[in-house]
């Protein structure tokens, strides 16, 4: 961590002469379109008005976009929000708007989509703010985040392990996810939303620990989303969707470094850090507007000594069948190496005559043998995503309504009974799992085994108001079960504008059902926060 800050001090030192030194050069408080994050509420804003035709249609399964993406989904038109929102800083340097905000949790520890955040029972206070600055091909921001959780106690799920220091009866095998931090109060400060980076001839490349959203998930995504911290990585790709004649092509890959909670379960790492590589890459076929495909893949490996090298970048471009795999013969290497892989396919549809979108996603947790083994097992340590949205009423208007769906299948199979199937985002070598400090870098629905959300979005000028049903599932760690329940969520919330700032709130009921009535519990779950425009 002192490495990264570090890191941040130096680029900020650098590139904010830069941004003072230009023509337009300006200091700039208020709100503006600049502060569309990856699963942000105004990203999630913009996209709904995608649906109406407000915003051109394009690629929306690469997140976090770049400035000049920004630029281009800058609605032009008469919308809701017109008024509240700026257009993103063409140069000059900007305060990224100060925000704090309570959580509160009454039964058990809860939180989703978050970022950084973990937010225990009882009190948790989030904060975060920065600075930004553009000039010519070069942007930044420095916008760190910082979290405290009172963290009581509270009766968990049946213990899976006791191996590991600090988990007593709160452990997972082979995935850092504990379901409580240890026995006291704790809290964090990290980089948050910052990043660095270059954008010419249609490339881009810089330093990021910000949020990425990889795949066309509204509530869930499958590989990145932000129900965790940004992995701070190094990254390369295009810096918006390239025309290459038969239709327009976008991408990105990365290398970060992973590490993982005070409380991991990997006691065999002596390093307790992991390199994260990832590779997405999607396609919009030419005389096709509105359909997107494309893949994403992502693998997990020990940090050797030294640091990173080439040969283990290289291994993004690895076969994705394991008998084109060198040493495939060696089905001791090959079952055992210590390194995972993720990956998976999706498509999007956008209408904007109707109004709706519909999207679908199909991810595995590693590779099949041949293909023979990926066409008659399919379902091995598999995920199915279906979603769609629709705008209710037009964009342009004062106020529309958009309801929303998503329902996601990662049960364990019947392929169970005749050979090996774990839980998803777990490894029996990298004892972490699909994780960043202890939080999934991916999607509770998929880590439950199955989930779904039904829910419905009123804007409007002053704001937005939310409800939504909320069901995920409670996998159970061994082969073939079926699973301790569910957790079920009824919840409201919403965003208000005020004259200097942005009033957030939600309130909700969860009730956890498990396969024995001691394992129920409720849960009210409360959050207030205030975003200041000076």
């Amino acid at each position: 961590m002192a490495r990264e800050w570090a890191v941040a001090a130096v680029l900020l030192l650098a590139l904010l002469p830069m941004a003072l030194h230009a023509q337009a050069a300006s200091s700039r408080t208020g709100a503006t379109w600049a502060e569309t994050g990856a699963g942000s509420e105004l990203e999630r804003y913009l996209r709904t008005l995608q649906l109406g035709g407000a915003v051109p249609v394009r690629d929306w399964t690469v997140r976090a976009f770049s400035p000049a993406e920004l630029e281009a989904l800058t609605p032009p038109g008469s919308h809701p929000w017109s008024k509240r929102f700026a257009a993103v800083p063409k140069a000059g340097w900007w305060i990224v708007r100060p925000a704090a905000g309570l959580i509160g949790n009454s039964g058990f520890p809860w939180g989703m989509n978050d970022g950084p955040t973990w937010a225990g029972k009882g009190i948790t206070a989030v904060a975060t703010g920065g600075v930004a600055a553009r000039w010519r091909a070069v942007s930044m921001q420095l916008a760190p985040h910082a979290w405290w959780t009172q963290n009581a106690d509270f009766t968990p799920l049946p213990p899976m392990s006791k191996t590991g220091p600090g988990y007593l009866d709160y452990a997972f095998v082979n995935i850092d996810l504990p379901q409580r931090f240890g026995d006291k109060a704790l809290g964090q400060v990290d980089l948050g939303e910052s990043w660095v980076r270059v954008d010419g001839f249609g490339v881009a490349a810089g330093f990021s620990s910000a949020s990425e959203w990889w795949g066309p998930g509204v509530s869930s995504g499958f590989m990145l989303s932000n129900n965790a911290g940004g992995i701070p990585r190094l990254f390369l790709g295009t810096s918006s969707p390239r025309n290459i004649g038969i239709g327009q092509v976008h991408g990105r890959v990365f290398a970060g470094r992973l590490v993982p909670s005070s409380f991991s379960n990997d006691l065999t790492n002596p390093t307790r850090k992991r390199l994260g590589l990832g590779l997405v890459g999607s396609f919009e076929p030419r005389g096709v507007p509105g359909l997107v495909l494309g893949l994403t893949r992502f693998f997990h490996r020990r940090w050797r000594d030294g640091g990173p090298n080439y040969s283990d970048i290289r291994q993004l471009w690895e076969p994705f069948l394991k008998e084109g795999i060198r040493g495939k013969d060696d089905l001791a290497t090959i079952a055992g190496q210590a390194d995972n892989q993720l990956a998976s396919v999706f498509g999007r549809v956008v209408l904007p005559r109707g109004g709706v979108e519909v999207y679908s996603e199909y991810g595995r947790e590693d590779h099949s043998w041949d293909a023979l083994n990926l066409a008659t097992e399919p379902d091995h340590i598999s995920t199915v995503t279906f979603g769609f949205q629709k705008q209710l009423g037009s964009a342009n208007a004062a106020q529309y309504w958009v309801a929303h769906g998503e329902v996601t299948n990662a049960r364990v199979t019947h392929l169970a009974r005749v050979r090996g199937e774990g839980l998803f985002y777990e490894h029996g070598q990298l004892l972490d799992g699909h994780t960043l400090r202890g939080q999934l870098l991916g999607s509770p629905f998929v880590r439950g085994g199955s989930g779904a959300e039904l829910g419905a979005d009123r804007y409007h000028t002053s704001g937005r108001f939310s409800v939504r049903w909320l069901r995920i599932g409670l996998a159970r760690q061994t082969e073939g079960g079926l699973g301790y329940g569910a957790t079920h969520e009824i919840e409201a919330s919403g965003v208000r504008f005020l004259l200097h700032g942005d009033v957030t709130w939600r309130a909700g009921i969860m009730r956890r059902v498990g396969d024995t009535a001691a394992r129920d519990a409720t849960n009210l779950n409360a959050v207030i926060g205030w975003r200041w425009t000076p």
